[in-house]
C-alpha cells in the first residue's frame, strides 16, 4: 500500500521521504504504545503528575510527588503510570512512599526516556487509538504511518504525526496531528496549516489532537487559523468514523 500512497502524493507533486511503520513491534515498543494510551485515557488523573516529571527533563532530579489528597482512582492510575515507567526505564528511579503519601521518581537521562515524557507518549496513544478504531472496521483496508515527512516540489517539507492512507476510500487521507500540550504555539498552527493545504484536506479528514478539548472559543479560533478540526482524545473514534463516512 506504501507505493500506492506515494503514487497519489505524487499526483499532487509531493514525495513521501520519511515514515514509521508501527508493525510489527516488539513487546517494549507495545508497551509504550500501551502505556501511552492508558495515559491518554486518564489524562485528567495523571495530568499534574505527568507535568511535574515533564519540568525535570532538562535536568533530571527527584520529584516528591504529594497523595494525600488523592481519590482512590487517582491513586490507582498513578502508580500505575509511574511503575510502569519505571519498568521502561523511562523513569531511572521510583518509590511508592506510603509513610509519607508521595511518590518520589526521577526521570532518566536518556534521550528516548525525556522524548517520550515531553509528548512522544501522546503521539503513541493517539496512534494506538487509530489502530484500535481500524480493527472495528473489518471492511476498511489502512495503512497508518507515523513520522511522515512530506517534500515538496517547490523545495518545502512538513512532517506528519499520523497519515492514514485509505486505498479504497473516496476520501483516501486522513491527518492526526497530536499535540499534548494545552494550548497550540504559533509554530503548531503554522506547521499544521501547511500540512492540511499540501495534502489538500479540510476539517473532515485533518484533525489536532489534544489530551482534552480547549474551550469552544479557543476552538474556534484554531480551527480557522489551521484549516484542521480540534479535538481531544475521547473524540478521536467519533472523528475518524465520521471522516469515513
Amino acid at each position: 500500500m506504501v507505493q500506492q500512497l506515494e503514487q497519489l502524493l505524487r499526483a499532487r507533486q509531493l514525495q513521501l521521504s520519511r515514515y514509521l511503520v508501527v508493525q510489527p513491534r516488539g513487546p517494549l515498543d507495545e508497551e509504550m504504545y500501551h502505556l501511552g494510551f492508558f495515559m491518554s485515557q486518564h489524562y485528567a488523573l495523571v495530568a499534574h503528575f505527568l507535568a511535574e516529571l515533564r519540568a525535570t527533563l532538562a535536568q533530571p532530579y527527584t520529584i516528591c510527588f504529594p497523595l494525600h489528597n488523592c481519590s482512590e482512582e487517582e491513586l490507582t492510575a498513578l502508580t500505575n503510570v509511574a511503575t510502569r515507567l519505571y519498568r521502561l526505564r523511562i523513569l531511572h528511579y521510583y518509590l511508592y512512599d506510603r509513610a509519607h503519601g508521595q511518590i518520589r521518581a526521577c526521570v532518566d537521562r536518556q534521550p528516548e526516556s525525556r522524548n517520550y515524557l515531553a509528548g512522544a507518549w501522546f503521539e503513541m496513544g493517539v496512534f494506538e487509538a487509530v489502530r484500535r478504531w481500524r480493527k472495528t472496521q473489518t471492511e476498511i483496508h489502512a495503512l497508518l504511518l507515523r513520522d511522515a515527512q512530506l517534500n515538496g516540489s517547490g523545495g518545502g517539507s512538513c512532517e506528519l504525526d499520523i497519515l492514514i492512507y485509505l486505498p479504497h476510500h473516496l476520501r483516501r487521507l486522513i491527518l492526526l496531528e497530536c499535540k499534548s500540550a494545552s494550548n497550540l504555539k504559533s509554530e503548531d498552527i503554522q506547521q499544521v496549516r501547511r500540512a492540511a493545504t499540501l495534502l489538500n484536506l479540510g476539517i473532515r479528514q485533518a484533525a489536532v489532537v489534544m489530551p482534552e478539548p480547549p474551550p469552544d472559543h479557543l476552538i474556534d479560533g484554531w480551527v480557522q487559523q489551521t484549516g484542521a478540526s480540534i479535538i481531544g482524545f475521547q473524540e478521536i473514534e467519533r472523528f475518524l468514523t465520521q471522516a469515513i463516512s
